[in-house]
């Protein structure tokens, strides 16, 4: 009897030994998921509950597809609780979060998900979802509880797995208690790029649907917070909550809608990881092989760069030299986490299944962006405050087009021009060429250093995105305006905004309206002026003529001054350029009830030969480029001394009968120009002081024409200073 008792006392002791350790195990494994265990405990209640609800249910049909993860911890329970009579049960397919039969249906889709994501036990649906682990190694643990600011991955996870967007489309309440439901509709089946939705064939305009704003030809994409996909279940649900005169919620939208905020989410994501990356503030997974890839990342080929050597040489890019062709740039590949997601969906597509970003000229970059230490830390938050807002629809699949950083203080340029073929323009060859800090040539790092007044538009880095088979060349770029445009409109002032240019542009052209206007529209509605004082004009000059000598040293043309001109009703309005994060001047001025900004942009067009031959067809367009903008800034914004001998010129144009008899007035030497010291006879004789005109032709760019010697003007340039 002591030996039966000593034993049944040891095994007691043993059992409570190996229990509770396997116990605490389970415990700390379910802690671990997210999930306590009399949670679990209520879940598989409430699981119960809902499978005894829809007991004699021949189907495993099921969706939750809205990335909540105790929502689908619940509709996994639901799922493996059910007892379909056709099949022994139901398993949960974790990924794409939707209930097949077992044995039966896949969990694969038709895609390249792994069968190991199903689940058949309740112990299973514990686990986070694949998508849920994805989204948390990509942006944290806390991403969820700031859905905005991750709305862009959220919705290209939603694309990738074929379920509704988030935010995108519609969303309606039916209440059928209060009229008819859906009389005559009808829906069927439809998929395209992995999303399976219901497509409305025809519909009642007097149903309450219709009345909510469904139209035909538009896709049901959940209903009552769930995923649609047969249209007899729908159309059997719809007729029972009409018939209980319940009410649901249906969300709707356009297909190409649907599609274009999905890709483009997923462009957006992966930009804001690159910019991430390329500051060093979040670390990417490299991408594997990058320098055996044949995603063809690298851009310049040696032939290209011969070419351009070749050309050099050949005296076709104009009137300055090019940099050593025998340039290496440098960069970072990386292989966003949302890239695993990507690449099956995209094979499904029947597309590349590329997914990749690149930060090129990284350390270049870098040591630009510490030159504005300020800017820099305003980039970081601006990337990290949202998704990248697209400017023009479509951008996420074209590649081009222009997108703004969630704050609105950044810009982003995408699809670069890179040009292959001889005659092409190559913008990212030109700024990582104009980036190099081993070129033997002025960089932007120098200009940007030894100018801070600088009106070159800034730019943070350069990426290569590549997603399916878009790829694109990116700019991070300050926002040109500043934001004042933003300020004004939310001030309710009068505002227009302005591309110009120099000579090269027919001073006649105009837009007439839409988004930003030409130098025709500035000429007619700013009578070719600028209301600025004499030292605000001067430093604008200043500032224009030592950007466009780097220009054109760096053998860049056909650039634009970007120009923001708002009046202000009242002098004493509190809009001003306090409000912008430009406040100083040349960047922003203001004089009385008139307020400028202004910043050079598209400066990476090189003259090519293409570009040789049509300024050569068009009178030399691009011939002396930096002459041209810098005498057209000399025109538009005048000392008070020169605008009284643009007045007294025009004056003796009419007693003489035509600025060509001023002209020849002033051409003593008869040569059919005018040279710096017959210019200072005349404006001595015209009763300037000695100083006034020494300023005045110090000040005056001569040589702005084709046939135009240094030190000398035709009356083509003299025509159009004073005209």
């Amino acid at each position: 009897g002591r030996s039966r008792v000593r034993c049944l006392y040891i095994f007691r002791i043993w059992q409570h030994v190996m229990v509770l350790p396997c116990f605490a195990f389970s415990c700390l494994a379910l802690l671990a998921s997210g999930v306590r265990p009399n949670e679990a405990a209520r879940l598989d209640s409430v699981a119960d509950e809902a499978v005894n609800s829809t007991s004699g249910d021949e189907s495993c049909s099921l969706t939750y597809p809205l990335m909540d993860k105790d929502g689908a911890s619940q509709q996994c329970r639901i799922c493996v609780a059910k007892k379909p009579k056709s099949a022994k049960g139901c398993k949960w397919c974790a990924l794409k979060q939707f209930c097949a039969l077992s044995p039966g249906e896949s969990c694969s889709d038709g895609t390249d998900e792994a069968e190991s994501n199903k689940i058949k036990t309740s112990k299973g649906c514990a686990k986070a979802p694949p998508w849920e682990q994805l989204m948390e190694e990509a942006y944290g643990s806390g991403w969820s509880s700031n859905r905005a600011k991750h709305l862009d991955a959220i919705r290209c996870v939603q694309w990738s797995l074929g379920w509704p967007l988030e935010d995108v489309g519609h969303q309606a309440q039916i209440d059928t208690s209060k009229g008819t439901g859906f009389v005559g509709i009808s829906v069927s089946s439809y998929s395209e790029a992995g999303q399976s939705w219901l497509k409305v064939d025809s519909l009642n305009p007097q149903d309450l649907a219709a009345q909510a704003g469904l139209k035909e030809g538009q896709v049901i994409t959940s209903f009552n917070r769930a995923q649609v996909r047969d249209p007899n279940e729908f159309i059997a649900e719809v007729e029972r909550l009409t018939q209980s005169k319940s009410a649901f919620t249906l969300e709707y939208g356009d297909i190409e809608q649907m599609q274009s905020a999905g890709r483009w989410g997923c462009v957006s994501a992966m930009l804001r990881d690159g910019m991430l990356a390329m500051m060093e503030k979040k670390v990417l997974p490299l991408l594997e092989d990058s320098k055996k890839s044949k995603m063809s990342m690298l851009p310049f080929s040696n032939l290209e760069v011969s070419q351009q050597a070749s050309e050099a040489a050949a005296g076709l890019q104009g009137d300055y030299t090019t940099s050593n062709a025998t340039l290496r740039f440098t960069k970072d590949a990386w292989s966003p986490k949302l890239c695993n997601l990507l690449r099956p969906f995209l094979h499904k597509l029947q597309e590349s299944s590329r997914c990749f970003i690149t930060s090129w000229q990284t350390k270049d970059f870098a040591k630009l962006r510490s030159i504005w230490s300020s800017l820099d830390g305003q980039l970081f938050e601006s990337v990290k405050s949202g998704p990248i807002v697209p400017l023009r629809p479509g951008a996420g699949k074209s590649g081009s087009g222009f997108g703004s950083l969630g704050d609105g203080a950044f810009k982003v340029k995408m699809g670069l021009k890179q040009g292959s073929k001889l005659g092409e323009v190559n913008e990212p060859y030109n700024l990582m060429q104009m980036m190099s800090s081993t070129s033997s040539q002025a960089n932007l790092l120098d200009h940007f250093a030894q100018h801070p007044d600088s009106l070159i538009n800034r730019v943070f880095g350069m990426l290569q995105i590549g997603l399916g088979d878009m790829t694109s060349w990116v700019a991070i770029l300050e926002d040109g305006f500043y934001e004042m445009d933003a300020a004004a409109m939310s001030s309710n002032i009068e505002f227009t905004r302005y591309d110009l240019k120099g000579a090269s542009r027919n001073e006649e052209e105009k837009a007439g309206d839409g988004w930003c206007l030409v130098n025709g529209d500035f000429k007619e509605r700013e009578q070719n002026t600028l209301h600025l004082k004499e030292k605000q004009c001067l430093r604008l000059r200043e500032a224009v003529k030592a950007d466009a000598t780097f220009l054109q040293a760096s053998g860049m043309i056909d650039y634009s001054l970007l120009l923001l001109s708002a009046k202000k009703e009242d002098s004493r309005n509190k809009f001003s350029c306090k409000l912008s994060k430009r406040d100083t001047e040349p960047f922003c001025a203001e004089c009385g009830k008139n307020l400028y900004t202004f910043s050079i942009i598209d400066y990476l067009n090189d003259m090519n030969w293409a570009k040789s031959v049509e300024s050569t067809v068009k009178g030399g367009k691009f011939s002396k480029y930096d002459k041209k903008i810098s005498f057209f800034i000399q025109k538009i914004c005048r000392t008070p001394a020169e605008e009284v001998l643009r007045q007294r010129v025009l004056s003796m144009g009419e007693s003489l009968g035509g600025l060509w008899k001023v002209f020849k007035k002033i051409d003593t030497g008869n040569d059919g120009s005018i040279n710096s010291h017959e210019l200072e006879e005349f404006l001595l004789s015209m009763q300037f002081s000695p100083s006034q005109v020494h300023d005045m032709v110090d000040s005056m760019e001569f040589d702005v024409g084709p046939s135009d010697a240094p030190d000398r003007v035709s009356f083509k340039g003299f025509k159009w200073l004073f005209a």
